[in-house]
């Protein structure tokens, strides 16, 4: 959902940048859950007054959370306002909105990977990528989201690699 609100921002506002903040970040919180979520597949899947069950079903289809299902039936008009009330306090009172139910695996790039890869067979550690990055250890796993760098102890040919390799930097 927030990789879809900034995209928002991209194709809404790329040109024109006249329009007032709180009006960009109107466009683009709709915009996320229009792309994510259309329209006629919603009201396709989801009934009228739709249960917790039926949402958490349908959330699963779209890979969003409950609660930007709940919003996204509300918004086109399968939940009342009272439903879309109740079914927050419902969720919130199951410990939804902080441990969110039938969650997704988080999404990783092939890219890091190969990047990692290839640093890795240059004796790179996690550590050294992220003094490279001038970011905390714990911040750049926080950013690969989890994806596993494996470190090895290179001893002293991995310092006199990396010593050469420094040498040799432009």
């Amino acid at each position: 959902m927030d990789a879809a609100h900034e995209l928002g921002h991209l194709v809404l506002h790329a040109v024109d940048n006249r329009i007032p903040n709180r009006d960009r970040e109107l466009a683009a919180r709709r915009f996320g859950p229009a792309f994510l979520m259309p329209k006629s597949a919603v009201v396709a899947e989801v009934p009228y007054a739709a249960t917790i069950s039926q949402l958490r079903r349908a959330k699963r289809l779209w890979g969003v959370s409950l609660a930007g299902m709940i919003h996204r039936a509300h918004d086109l008009g399968l939940l009342s306002d009272w439903q879309y009330r109740s079914s927050m306090i419902d969720i919130s009172r199951c410990g939804y909105r902080t441990n969110e139910p039938d969650s997704m695996p988080h999404e990783t790039s092939q890219v890091f990977g190969k990047v990692f890869a290839a640093l890795r067979h240059r004796d790179f550690s996690p550590a050294d990528i992220a003094a490279e990055l001038s970011l905390p250890l714990d911040e750049l796993n926080k950013v690969v989201f989890g994806l596993v760098i494996t470190a090895f102890d290179g001893g002293r040919e991995h310092q006199a690699r990396r010593a050469r390799d420094i040498h040799l930097a432009p």
